[in-house]
């Protein structure tokens, strides 16, 4: 089955139509897209549906335009804590520190000891 989120005809010539954008607009543009479709998908849940479907159909597109807002919102999420990771490399490095793994996030919480 193709992926409803991100089909086929989203990866011509082996790149995905998102990741373009992602490297030709500023990471503002793109948070900026990302939120636009986020609202798109939020806006038009429930109605991108024939008239008359079943109840059945109905919440199975609900379902998949909310997973269609929160891809979105993580692309989003994803583009903030790549920046967050660019100024906290930054301050390593400006510090004199070991620059910390990008995958890292400091969690005093969830750390083990």
């Amino acid at each position: 089955m193709s992926d409803p989120i991100n089909p086929d005809h989203y990866k011509r010539g082996g790149l995905e139509t998102i990741e373009i954008m992602r490297k030709k607009l500023t990471p503002e543009e793109f948070r900026g897209k990302c939120k636009g479709d986020q609202y798109k998908y939020l806006d038009r849940r429930g109605y991108k549906v024939e008239k008359d479907v079943d109840e059945e159909t109905w919440l199975k597109n609900c379902i998949q335009e909310c997973n269609k807002q929160n891809w979105y919102c993580d692309a989003e999420k994803q583009s903030y804590q790549e920046r967050l990771n660019q100024i906290l490399e930054q301050k390593a490095r400006r510090n004199g520190s070991p620059v910390i793994d990008e995958d890292w996030i400091e969690d005093s919480l969830h750390d083990e000891d």
